[in-house]
């Protein structure tokens, strides 16, 4: 049966202003799931429109309700203060707490804090999780204010999958660009419609998991998420098998271990995906129908794997961010600097051994693993308090709905060893983990209103009320960096605005925002150029004010230099430099020395990345043809030192060896070990030259 319903306890009649802020925090609870609909155009802002237009209203939001649970703790109400310690309030309030204190170990401490702006998941939205969820919790137990919840939810879901259904081929007024994000409102949705229905009376019992099965399968399939799909399936493979356990422990424990296990699975098995391994390997052993199934159903899968092989080279290769982390919102500065460890996959031009990796051209900002990516970000504490999260889940589920709640885990769980949500779909989340928890227990001789405090009373509530700070502070900063990159991308786009409004996108706020000015600028730079190159194959010709845009741009970027902290930055800066000096020379009058500076930037990205040496390839094509063959060989014998096996630098130290009579074997030599290393896959090679060095 259901839990008594709190708001029908005898109590203590409230203040007029305790009852208020339990109205404002219930309310928060109510309009929380409408968040959605900020993904909308009438909010869009900065550059990744659907994420950085509602992320602000979602902090501004919790900031609110954090601050109403704050006052409501100070002054003794015991519902706060027991929600207040409820596990699910504080697993994510620890993951937050610690994101912020290894703050000093993130190369981007803004990114770490608001999250990248491509995806909005830092220490804030965790914030964001234990507070809504609080909310959510206080909501849940008042009848009244549970119905208002559950009519939310319902019509954001169902907003939500009906724009994604009607702008199918306008994706700006679908609530995301893909729809797979809509499988976790699936999960959730079909979580708190079945915890609500629970213990109700039915004329036909089973009725029940038959409306739940068939929202839940209907909701999945409209999303279109095969990552879904199979996660779904391996969750109901895996449910029989502890069916009848009813230890909460036990049960949390495998529900938590479980969707790492499918992590690690499918990165160790991730080469059967590929079709270069799926013909050698699992012909031999039989499998092959099997196989061709798997490869032509779930490409995307070798692909996941993958993500994880790239970010796990960052902690191999600095073993204390095993301990530290790297922060949360990094991943693609992990992806930019490690990319060739997936090797023979850089371009589609060859097709020699490996097929192309589409992680390549996404840019991708996330390891589609929230178990790596907790480990990635925050260490192995971050690994253990997200194994808790979901341990707690289970631990703390309410008579009647264990099973669910290990049903729920399982999918989301597992979903998220192959996927990742939207912050957007926090509030749904809450709702869910509100309607599946028990009701946390009142304590006894808890001091109540008029009679001060506690000590437990001031330490959560001195809590709640710095959250409501850095959620408010983290609102504001969100707004105006998104807002200063708004400008700046409007700048590019409109050629009648004068270049100087760029200095717009130079950071003025960016003191504050921890280096998240280098990820707009990035974005910035590379539009501007791309908009350029379109505008010379169109017309023929640069106009002035684009190529003043371009300078306004570019031109901090090269006085920074080595003051630069951001892989993209520098990955861009370079490919800029190097898509100039090549296709137009004629913009050194706009900035002279670029064919040095374009030299300077590629030797420091070199240094900082060393196994990114296919962006360096027109740097030692221009070394070449400039006859500075020692100055290449030198750079070229670094990389080597460091990496024996590097394809890049064996084949062009090999051509400046052959121009020495006394190393041409040498060079021939290092030559024909670039083609067993995967040359080809970085560059075309001429068939004469390829008759020589194979004969």
């Amino acid at each position: 049966m259901p839990e008594p319903d709190n708001g029908n306890q005898p109590r203590a009649p409230l203040s007029r202003a305790d009852a208020t802020a339990l109205a404002i925090l219930r309310l928060a609870a109510a309009v929380s799931p409408f968040a959605i609909f900020l993904a909308l155009p009438p909010f869009y802002n900065g550059i990744w429109v659907q994420v950085e237009g509602a992320m602000p209203w979602l902090h501004l939001a919790s900031a609110v309700a954090a601050a109403a649970i704050a006052w409501l703790a100070a002054r003794g109400n015991p519902e706060i203060l027991a929600i207040l310690g409820h596990p699910l309030i504080l697993a994510p309030s620890l993951i937050a707490a610690v994101s912020i204190l290894l703050l000093p170990w993130s190369t981007l401490w803004g990114l770490s804090v608001l999250g990248s702006p491509e995806h909005g998941f830092g220490a804030l939205a965790f914030l964001d999780a234990a507070v809504l969820t609080a909310a959510m919790m206080s909501a849940w137990h008042a009848r009244r204010w549970r119905t208002m919840v559950l009519i939310a939810v319902i019509v954001a879901a169902a907003g939500a999958f009906s724009l994604d259904a009607l702008f199918q081929g306008a994706r700006s007024w679908a609530p995301f660009f893909f729809s797979d994000y809509l499988a976790f409102y699936a999960i959730y949705g079909f979580v708190i419609v079945m915890a609500w229905i629970n213990g109700r009376d039915f004329a036909y019992p089973r009725a029940r998991y038959i409306i739940g099965g068939v929202l839940f399968l209907g909701l999945i399939i409209l999303s279109a998420n095969k990552a879904a799909i199979l996660s779904s399936a391996a969750a109901l493979a895996a449910l029989p098998l502890i069916w009848k356990l009813r230890d909460k422990r036990l049960l949390g424990l495998i529900c938590a271990s479980f969707p790492i296990l499918v992590g690690v699975a499918t990165i160790l098995v991730g080469p059967l995906w590929d079709d270069s391994y799926r013909d050698s390997l699992a012909g031999s052993i039989g499998i092959r129908p099997l196989a061709d199934l798997i490869t032509s159903s779930w490409p995307s899968l070798w692909s996941r794997a993958m993500l994880v092989v790239v970010g796990w080279q960052t902690l191999i290769d600095d073993p204390i961010r095993f301990i530290t982390g790297i922060g949360w919102g990094h991943y693609s500065e992990v992806l930019l600097t490690n990319l060739t460890v997936v090797e023979g996959r850089l371009h589609e031009f060859i097709g020699q051994s490996k097929t192309y990796w589409d992680a390549i051209r996404r840019n991708d900002f996330h390891s589609h693993n929230i178990y790596f990516e907790s480990l990635l970000s925050l260490g192995i504490v971050g690994l253990l308090l997200t194994a808790y999260y979901l341990y707690a889940i289970v631990r703390t589920a309410r008579d009647g709905c264990l099973r669910l709640a290990v049903l729920f885990v399982l999918l989301l769980g597992t979903l998220q060893s192959f996927w990742f949500q939207m912050p957007h779909s926090l509030p749904v989340m809450a709702a869910a983990l509100a309607a599946l928890s028990a009701r946390p227990k009142l304590n006894d001789g808890r001091t109540g209103p008029g009679t001060g405090p506690a000590i437990g009373s001031f330490w959560r509530s001195s809590s709640a009320a710095l959250g409501a700070v850095i959620l408010l502070a983290g609102s504001i900063t969100g707004h105006l960096a998104a807002d200063t990159a708004r400008a700046a991308l409007n700048a590019n786009r409109n050629a009648e605005t004068p270049a100087d409004r760029h200095a717009l996108a130079s950071g003025i706020y960016g003191g504050i925002t921890g280096g998240l000015e280098e990820i707009y600028r990035a974005s910035l730079l590379q539009n501007a150029f791309s908009r350029l190159a379109a505008e010379k194959e169109e017309k023929g010709s640069i106009a002035p004010r684009s190529a003043e845009r371009l300078k306004v741009l570019l031109l901090p970027v090269l006085r920074k230099g080595a003051e630069i902290k951001s892989a993209a930055l520098t990955v861009t800066a370079v490919n800029v430099l190097a898509g100039l000096v090549f296709r137009f020379p004629e913009f050194e009058k706009n900035i002279p020395g670029m064919r040095g500076k374009y030299i300077d930037f590629s030797e420091m990205l070199l240094q900082r990345m060393p196994r990114r040496t296919d962006l360096a390839i027109p740097y030692f094509n221009l070394m070449i043809r400039d006859s500075q063959e020692p100055r290449a060989l030198r750079t070229a014998e670094v990389l080597l030192s460091k990496y024996p096996s590097d394809a890049v630098a064996l084949w062009f130290s090999g051509i400046t060896l052959l121009a020495n009579p006394e190393k041409a074997k040498q060079g021939m030599a290092r030559m024909r070990r670039a083609l067993e290393y995967g040359i080809r896959n970085r560059i075309p090679i001429a068939p004469t030259v390829l008759r020589r060095l194979t004969r």
